[in-house]
């Protein structure tokens, strides 16, 4: 499934643009055809498995390690190896591919449909996303504020936006500030740096450092069905 979107990539290309924005779409998408039965086995599991993480008043459904359960997963897997290693940072191999499902909300939850604005990391953290559908304006498409990933960006965010609380330390719960950034803060990030909406075709491959501010939009009538590689 995955052998054309190999061929097409270009690792010196995906580090100028990791480097200069925080990300890099290839120039090459999976066959939507091919995608239908990968979307027709997440709704089964979803309908099924009973461990599945399931967050946002169940209109979200994780499945990780999903590379155990679902051979496309595992295909996945194979080509994220194939890239985030040699790239600059030199991760390691992925530990986990999550398989993720998002529906729209039910009913009034207008709270749910905040924020979720975060990091993932401080440091540097490369993940690979294939979105299994088309993704558009109402389909919970995934956001990055471009250049937040760059360390000098960081570390003035990180004072302004508390990315780092005094209680995240002494509670040791491991939790950090940046997993949670307040939506007033983004307004004042995106006067210095536009959002990048992914509203994309069924198929594309995006390479992400997601140190850099970003979240996925609450769903507002459509779906969004994607693969995640954890580096």
């Amino acid at each position: 499934m995955f052998e054309a979107a190999l061929s097409a990539v270009n690792i010196d290309q995906i580090n100028t643009d990791l480097n200069s924005k925080g990300f890099h779409t290839l120039d090459v998408r999976l066959s939507a055809e091919s995608l239908k039965d990968i979307i027709q086995q997440m709704d089964d599991i979803c309908a099924n498995k009973d461990d599945l993480e399931i967050n946002y008043g169940g209109s979200e459904h994780r499945l990780w390690h999903a590379h155990k359960f679902m051979p496309a997963a595992e295909e996945f897997r194979l080509f994220s190896n194939a890239v985030i290693p040699k790239l600059e940072g030199g991760m390691p191999e992925a530990h986990n591919i999550l398989s993720i499902r998002n529906k729209p909300l039910s009913g009034d939850k207008g709270e749910l449909r905040k924020g979720r604005w975060h990091l993932d990391s401080f440091n540097k953290q490369l993940k690979i996303f294939v979105f299994l559908q088309d993704v558009g304006p109402d389909d919970g498409p995934f956001e990055l504020i471009p250049r937040t990933h760059k360390m000098p960006t960081k570390i003035k965010h990180a004072i302004q936006a508390k990315y780092f609380r005094v209680k995240d330390f002494l509670e040791r719960t491991g939790k950090r500030g940046y997993q949670h950034i307040d939506d007033g803060f983004i307004e004042y990030v995106e006067r210095s740096y536009p959002t990048q909406i992914f509203t994309v075709p069924a198929g594309t491959i995006l390479v992400a450092d997601t140190s850099a501010i970003h979240r996925a939009h609450p769903v507002n009538g459509g779906e969004r069905y994607a693969f995640t590689s954890y580096h």
